[in-house]
């Protein structure tokens, strides 16, 4: 007679099921009032300039988990200054975007050449925002005229394309 092993799968005998490992808490079980209050603690001693031996001393706990302490807190506060700093960035370039849009509009009504100096300026402070390098200005005539190279025509130039769509919608005799 041949003896079935509890192991074999065509044993009908039900094989026990692993129980579930228990997962472990972020904060190892302690409650986040102790948490939040060992952060308040252990950021007043940095502040004051304590070493963080006596902080975890002071808190009853490891030196190392100070370090973890203040290694969150510095994590936290660095992705919220990142955080506004992207806001005040994006309303900046906003701002910029709308002069941009003003001085370009203006232009095109006056033709005066301060408007594409103003366009300019606002131009590279959104370069400056974006943390890219801005086209460079150059001087064209001692006029005071200014543009970006090959992006903007000079007053003259203008004018020539104006004079040349001109005659070329007179009609010829």
């Amino acid at each position: 007679m041949k003896r079935k092993r509890k192991d074999h799968p065509d044993n009908p005998v039900e094989q026990p099921q692993p129980t579930p490992a228990k997962k472990r808490s972020p904060r190892g079980g302690v409650s986040k009032e102790l948490v939040e209050h060992r952060e308040r603690e252990a950021w007043r001693g940095v502040l004051q300039g304590e070493k963080k031996r006596k902080i975890a001393q002071r808190l009853g706990v490891d030196e190392k988990t100070i370090r973890n302490i203040i290694e969150r807190i510095n994590k936290r506060e660095a992705a919220q200054f990142n955080s506004e700093i992207h806001e005040l960035r994006a309303a900046h370039y906003e701002r910029m975007e709308i002069i941009i849009e003003q001085a370009e509009a203006a232009f095109q009504k006056t033709g005066e050449p301060r408007l594409l100096k103003i366009k300019i300026e606002a131009s590279k402070r959104q370069c400056e925002i974006l943390a890219v390098d801005a086209p460079k200005q150059t001087e064209l005539k001692m006029t005071g005229e200014v543009a970006l190279p090959g992006a903007f025509p000079t007053r003259d130039e203008l004018q020539a394309q104006i004079q040349e769509r001109l005659a070329a919608l007179k009609p010829r005799s």
